[in-house]
């Protein structure tokens, strides 16, 4: 399942910089370093005993929504315009989000 999402944002970030660089007459990366992704499988999981599988998913889900809030672009976690966290607080409705699976797998 994660090779074609990791296959689209590969395709969309390509398609966006080819574009931008031919509008703005350069070449090269735009991204920088390259977008990296983990797994978030059982191995993965285990090399950190510390956590319950729960809890580490719980923090990778924390941790994501609050990257706005630690870079200093918003105090609120919500108020990030592009986070799903706003669908997971009820602020938003419509979401390609799955509520239910971030509950089941999160304990939310």
């Amino acid at each position: 399942m994660l090779d074609p999402v990791t296959n689209g944002f590969r395709k969309l970030l390509s398609t966006y910089s080819h574009e931008y660089n031919i509008k703005n007459n350069r070449s090269g990366s735009l991204f920088r370093p390259r977008t990296k992704s983990i797994c978030l499988n059982d191995e993965v999981i285990l090399i950190n005993k510390s956590f319950s599988k729960q809890d580490y998913y719980l923090n990778a889900f924390n941790y994501i929504h609050n990257n706005p809030v630690e870079a200093g672009m918003v105090t609120n976690p919500e108020e990030w315009k592009w986070s799903s966290c706003r669908f997971y607080k009820d602020l938003r409705l419509n979401s390609i989000f799955n509520k239910e699976l971030a509950k089941q797998v999160c304990g939310l």
